[in-house]
């Protein structure tokens, strides 16, 4: 590996940082370590120590270096259907992006602050909705929940082709044992996507109170 100029530095926060979201990104973050970090960039692993004490604190500067150009749809005044299309797409554009990280953001570990402004802004939206305060307490813990374990299942490819492909030989090979189910095709990821963002509106629509906004 060249050497830098002597006037620009070997390693930067920033450098550091790119290299282990790589790291991530390509092989989970199971796969990331300060031996690994530093062979990728050519140093030595006690190089890296001078940046980040340790491996808890790589992580959470990979956390935020994921989230550097994430931003949450504006708080406008805009239809509570439009506003929760936008918020699932904005967190399924950082699921495009950084697939392996959902777990660890959403339900794993330590509350994130993306965590948080994910509830934040659903309760603005549900509360918009017309639904009375007590059900989006209890929908805060389902509804965030349902929507990151879908992304993590389509991480892990549980919709793929292999398994749905499995499921379609037995329920051809037994079609008695379950009369109700039937061949399906393998969804694409915007299949899915659709079919998340209705089952999550029709959930907000049967929490509504009686006089829910038109």
């Amino acid at each position: 590996m060249p050497r830098p100029p002597v006037d620009q530095p070997l390693l930067s926060r920033s450098s550091i940082l790119e290299a282990a979201l790589a790291i991530v990104d390509e092989h989970g973050m199971s796969k990331l370590s300060m031996r690994r970090l530093a062979s990728e960039l050519g140093v030595a692993p006690g190089s890296l120590y001078h940046w980040f004490p340790n491996k808890g604190a790589l992580v959470q500067g990979v956390f935020d270096k994921a989230l550097e150009t994430f931003v949450l749809p504006s708080a406008a005044e805009e239809d509570w259907r439009d506003g929760l299309r936008g918020l699932t797409q904005t967190f399924r554009q950082l699921w495009q992006r950084h697939p392996t990280l959902i777990p660890h953001l959403f339900g794993r570990g330590p509350v994130t602050e993306v965590e948080l402004a994910l509830r934040d802004q659903m309760h603005r939206l549900m509360k918009q909705a017309g639904v009375p305060e007590d059900r989006i307490t209890v929908a805060l813990l389902i509804l965030p929940t349902f929507w990151f374990g879908l992304l993590t299942a389509m991480e892990r490819g549980e919709f793929g082709g292999k398994r749905i492909g499995a499921a379609n030989k037995m329920v051809e090979a037994s079609p008695e044992r379950y009369p109700h189910l039937s061949v399906i095709p393998v969804p694409s990821d915007d299949e899915l996507y659709e079919a998340a963002v209705a089952l999550i509106e029709s959930c907000v629509v049967g929490l509504q109170g009686p006089n829910p906004p038109k």
